[in-house]
């Protein structure tokens, strides 16, 4: 992604629940992915850290799951790895792939959460 593809990915985000009614601020929005690239774990210049810090500094309710990143600062707050489970994908407002790592089940994702993203487009 380049530099300016983190604010694209939070336009699209904010469209795409405008279009459903909500507001970015209070929505509850799960990020895939906080790694630089596929399957690895490097956070080193990851556009998913810049996309959740928008997303935080809007007012939404920020979380993320990445099997190569348990634990990640965003500013100055620490986030956990959430484990990816339907009954938790249902409860989001939107859910960002933002790292497409092999262990994602994007099936059983897109099937619980009526708004899925890949790189601000929307697939559902």
């Amino acid at each position: 992604m380049n530099s300016s593809m983190p604010r694209h990915v939070v336009q699209r985000v904010m469209g795409a629940l405008n279009e459903r009614g909500k507001a970015v601020k209070g929505s509850k929005i799960l990020v895939l992915g906080a790694a630089y690239k596929k399957d690895v774990d490097d956070l080193r210049e990851s556009p998913s850290l810049e996309i959740m810090n928008i997303f935080l500094d809007k007012g939404a309710a920020v979380t993320y799951s990445d099997p190569h990143a348990s634990r990640i600062m965003v500013g100055e707050k620490l986030f956990r790895s959430v484990p990816l489970r339907s009954s938790f994908i249902r409860k989001q407002d939107c859910v960002v792939l933002a790292t497409d790592h092999s262990i994602f089940d994007y099936k059983r994702s897109i099937a619980a959460q009526s708004l899925f993203l890949t790189r601000g487009m929307p697939l559902r």
